[in-house]
């Protein structure tokens, strides 16, 4: 059970950013039932929110070009952004697993820092899939609240139910 992700940051000027991130998550005969999936919030593709597919690997490619607008006096920034999701599944030794399409999002956000300059960003964003599965949203609305101040990364949710638990070491000195 593992998960990488690899994250490279620009300042083309001092109102943009630009952030490109790959995102890897696999298991390998793995004891807990788990399966994963494009549709999380945090690992998945956005706008592909009610995804049905699921696999024992995930690879995920983030294109995210950040505009700073304006700090509305002392309360915090503001800022807009485009975004472009790709993301795969691979069945692996997942018994209901697939190798699925490549599965492509667009889409913009509304950026708010609180306070100003701060490291807690709100999102609010909008993805659009361009090839979207079978009965799948035609679009997406996600809201979201990220504090790099304490973590700058966490695996996503799905992974990390795929580890297994350490047990008692021995049932028979159970208290």
């Amino acid at each position: 059970v593992g998960s990488v992700k690899l994250s490279r940051h620009s300042r083309p000027n001092s109102e943009r950013t630009r952030i490109l991130t790959f995102e890897w998550s696999g298991t390998e005969r793995a004891q807990v039932p788990h399966s994963l999936s494009l549709g999380l919030p945090d690992g998945g593709v956005r706008g592909f929110r009610d995804a049905t597919s699921v696999g024992s690997r995930r690879a995920i490619f983030r294109l995210d070009e950040q505009l700073y607008l304006y700090s509305p006096g002392n309360f915090g920034d503001v800022g807009v952004s485009l975004f472009s999701d790709v993301g795969k599944l691979w069945a692996g030794d997942l018994p209901y697993g697939i190798d699925s399409r490549v599965r492509m999002s667009v889409g913009g956000s509304l950026l708010v820092a609180v306070p100003v300059r701060s490291s807690r960003m709100w999102r609010v964003d909008y993805a659009v899939p361009l090839n979207r599965e079978p009965g799948g949203p035609q679009w997406e609305l996600r809201v979201s609240h990220r504090d790099v101040t304490t973590f700058f990364w966490r695996g996503p949710v799905d992974v990390g139910g795929a580890r297994a638990g350490a047990g008692p070491a021995s049932v028979y000195s159970w208290p």
